[in-house]
């Protein structure tokens, strides 16, 4: 599948001790975010491409690629899953770390171009990591009508 290179990116370099420095969003009416990133994540770990589908936004940015459908979304998945589930299913657990645009800056610093269009400053930032393995990044938009839900991933 061409492109789908950023997809497996999506997957890699954030170490999981990055997750363990910045303010954390733990303000209760945050809750709603973290339990939209605690499902996706297990989406993720159970490799259920249709959950993932319905969970995330259409569009849905893979590492700044942009796909639209449900089906497109679903089809990505599937495809990073046929390459990747052996690993992705030796993982059980993934810590969250839940911040706001502030806290996420503050940790790594300017966000890249390719999410500038997200209105990055409402949005909250899923620091996912695992123990002794590579982590990723959900960027998590409200909606109003779904509420919380990822709309992007990257590394």
């Amino acid at each position: 599948m061409p492109g789908t290179g950023s997809l497996v990116a999506a997957f890699l370099i954030l170490w999981a001790g990055a997750a363990q420095a910045g303010s954390p969003v733990s303000d209760p009416e945050k809750r709603p975010a973290r339990e939209s990133a605690r499902a996706f994540l297990k989406a993720v770990l159970a490799t259920d491409a249709t959950k993932l589908a319905d969970l995330g936004t259409d569009p849905f940015s893979f590492d700044g690629r942009e796909l639209s459908g449900r089906q497109n979304i679903k089809q990505s998945w599937n495809w990073f899953f046929d390459q990747h589930r052996p690993t992705m299913k030796q993982q059980q657990t993934g810590q969250i770390d839940l911040l706001d645009y502030r806290a996420m800056r503050k940790r790594f610093g300017a966000a890249p171009k390719k999410f500038k269009h997200l209105g990055l400053r409402h949005c909250r930032f899923a620091v996912v990591s695992f123990e002794k393995r590579a982590g990723f990044l959900m960027i998590l938009s409200k909606h109003k009508k779904a509420g919380w839900q990822v709309t992007a991933m990257s590394d």
